[in-house]
């Protein structure tokens, strides 16, 4: 299954700790079931620092994948939109209180606009890492608001993308490895930047 692969091979940079603070400050619309140290142990247990591993050092690549657009772009309208019947139908698991809060905001937005995908291969075949940039419009206002947000996305049996809403501590500890590594981090900055310019 999707989210049974133990990662192996991995060759640590940064320690655990830096990489929480990273991804702690993009990371949304997903449900982590454990605390930080919960999330430590996972990492421990279940990442080799023998080896490098080839997938976790691959760079991130730039609008590759088309059928990952078109499911961004689906869910971005959506949210957008107050949809979140669709929103459902691509998030594969949203608590109540998470769906009430994107419900509230999508009041706010006209739109989402300049949606950009980037990924890294994920654990398994047809799976991905998937870090979305976007310009917010917000209600009469000129001014576009840059975000991002970061996802694990794979394959549902019938071949539609899905975004896994509750990641097991496996793809958590995956994710804050690639988010701590130097082209995410140096995505990460360049759309804080532009934030902090507005």
């Amino acid at each position: 299954g999707k989210k049974t692969v133990a990662i192996a091979g991995v060759k640590v940079v940064l320690p655990i700790l830096a990489a929480v603070i990273v991804i702690a400050t993009i990371v949304s619309l997903v449900k982590t079931k454990n605390d930080k140290q919960g999330a430590e142990a996972a990492y421990m247990t279940e990442v080799s620092t023998e080896n490098a591993s080839s997938t976790v050092s691959e760079p991130l690549e730039k609008d590759a994948y088309p059928e990952v657009n078109a499911m961004a772009e689906k869910l971005y309208k959506a949210l957008a939109d107050g949809d979140m019947e669709t929103v459902k139908s691509v998030i594969d698991y949203i608590d109540d209180i998470k769906l009430i809060q994107l419900e509230k905001t999508s009041e706010y937005i006209e739109s989402y606009k300049n949606i950009t995908c980037y990924t890294k291969k994920g654990l398994e075949e047809n799976t991905y890492f998937l870090y979305v940039t976007y310009d917010a419009k917000l209600n009469d206002a000129e001014t576009l608001m840059p975000g991002l947000m970061t996802y694990y996305v794979y394959a549902a049996e019938d071949g539609t993308l899905k975004i896994d809403g509750d990641m097991e501590e496996n793809i958590n500890a995956a994710l804050k490895i690639y988010t701590s590594q130097d082209d995410v981090v140096d995505l990460v900055n360049t759309v804080q930047v532009k934030y902090n310019e507005i």
